[in-house]
């Protein structure tokens, strides 16, 4: 490469291995017979035979145009066993007139030359830089600051994310535990890793997510009652995985039971009559075997009628859905006219609930009759009183809440049997708290924003518990409120 390879050895045999390599680095160019035609040279920077022993000319136009292109690389270093270390990119822009940029910034060149032997295009520039350019457009070199190895190649690895803080598993039922983690700066989707033994080890066998998880939550299901798993949550992007994060663990509820197990589900669920054109399709009745479970999308039933398929009658804060995967219908709860929801006697009943929606090869709507059945909750570790219809007289009992967090705020979330769902959020950047509960087809019931104190919250970071004293929401689209008052655990 150009300048150092005509210097001086200096040193001799005596020399380091760090003087060795720095001449194997730097040393470039010369060799070979001189030029002896320069016929048509236009650059506007000629050749510098003073850094060379011999063997280099100014380039001709045609040779210049040769070498006219954009070069991409790496910056780096060579270790000690002369293996080349990526840690950057280099752009190299080289211009028939003479011109040169190096990583987009524009280079004072100092001396062109053409070694007709190799061949190559030997360049000077910057401070203490040189490169040699190769027809096949390689090239190796120096960067201005005399001592950063460029060369030809593709670009460096990139940088795997950092491993997810904030990691937390919570029992949301006998049969599911909930994990929820910080997002990661980078990461484009999440592994989670489960094993019923400490010390979660990061391999194929134990990661349980089979498809792309990009939410910072998870939720795991078909677990054994009464069982503690393990976790650890990895981040994942273009360039790899992170490590492990921090191991946390939750246990199963104990099985025939929910929400804290203070009541016991029905056995009965009920049963629904289907009319109109999509009975066919549906079945002309639906009698669950499956008891009401309760995640983040609603309450759902289940009635298994093929080994490959189960049928589904889900209702969330907005729509019931009614599904075996295809078709799909579906009906709006906006207004709850045609469902009604007894909160203390567990029952919901379809009046003439018509779907609206149908949807993957559906032949026309269904209207549903009957009730369905989910646990009564009329006491529970929190006490719900006020105007609140649904909720006068009754109790919420949920396992300890899932939390998540952003920049801004903090949220602790918990939902009970019923599919009424406590959320708590902190505002960080005034420090603030709003209570917000939701229960079946209603719009929220929601706290002020105001301090823990003024809403009657009280936080135990110790006990990890948080205590309502007759904290009010109101439900601006009713003129209903609801009194909260007891303790539920948090992670």
């Amino acid at each position: 490469m150009g300048k150092g390879r005509h210097r001086s050895l200096g040193a001799g045999l005596g020399a380091s291995l760090t003087a060795i390599a720095l001449l194997i680095l730097t040393g470039c160019g010369g060799g070979g017979a001189p030029g002896a035609d320069n016929t048509g040279v236009t650059q506007s920077v000629t050749c510098n035979t003073s850094l060379f022993s011999g063997g280099v000319r100014d380039a001709t136009n045609v040779e210049l145009m040769t070498y006219d292109q954009t070069y991409t690389g790496n910056t780096g270093s060579y270790d000690l066993s002369f293996n080349f270390v990526p840690s950057g990119a280099a752009t190299l822009v080289f211009g028939a007139s003479g011109s040169l940029s190096y990583n987009s910034q524009a280079q004072t060149v100092a001396s062109i030359c053409y070694e007709s032997a190799v061949p190559q295009l030997v360049v000077h520039f910057g401070a203490d830089g040189h490169v040699d350019f190769k027809t096949d457009g390689s090239f190796t070199g120096v960067a201005p600051d005399g001592t950063t190895v460029i060369k030809s190649g593709s670009a460096p690895a990139g940088t795997a994310p950092a491993a997810p803080t904030g990691v937390a598993a919570t029992a949301a039922s006998s049969t599911q535990i909930n994990v929820g983690w910080t997002a990661v700066s980078g990461a484009t989707s999440y592994n989670i890793y489960r094993s019923t033994s400490p010390s979660v080890q990061i391999t194929s066998g134990n990661k349980i997510n089979t498809g792309t998880v990009a939410a910072s939550t998870y939720s795991d299901t078909g677990l054994t009652a009464s069982t503690t798993y393990y976790y650890k949550v990895t981040a994942v992007n273009a360039d790899g995985e992170s490590a492990g994060s921090t191991e946390v663990s939750a246990a199963t509820q104990a099985g025939g039971g929910a929400g804290g197990g203070s009541y016991t589900p029905p056995n009965d669920l009920g049963s629904l009559a289907a009319s109109g054109a999509g009975a066919a399709q549906f079945g002309n009745s639906f009698a669950p075997t499956t008891l009401a479970s309760v995640d983040y999308f609603g309450l759902s039933w289940q009635y298994k009628w093929e080994i490959s398929s189960t049928l589904h009658v889900q209702t969330s804060g907005s729509t019931v859905t009614i599904t075996n995967g295809n078709p799909i219908w579906q009906k709006p709860l906006a207004p709850l006219d045609q469902l009604s929801y007894d909160a203390t006697t567990g029952t919901i009943t379809f009046t003439n609930l018509t779907t609206t929606t149908a949807l993957g090869g559906a032949s026309g709507p269904l209207i549903l009759n009957g009730t369905l059945y989910i646990a009564p909750l009329n006491s529970g570790p929190v006490s719900l009183s006020g105007t609140g219809t649904i909720y006068t007289g009754t109790g919420f009992d949920a396992p300890v809440a899932v939390f998540a967090a952003t920049a801004t705020t903090e949220t602790w979330t918990w939902i009970d049997m019923r599919g009424t769902r406590l959320k708590l959020t902190h505002v960080l950047t005034n420090g603030n708290y709003q209570l917000q509960m939701t229960g079946l087809g209603d719009t929220p019931f929601l706290s002020s924003i105001a301090s823990l104190a003024t809403l009657g919250i009280a936080i135990d970071s110790n006990a990890k518990t948080v205590t309502f004293t007759d904290t009010a929401a109101t439900n601006n689209s009713t003129g209903t409120s609801v009194l909260l008052s007891g303790t539920l655990s948090i992670p």
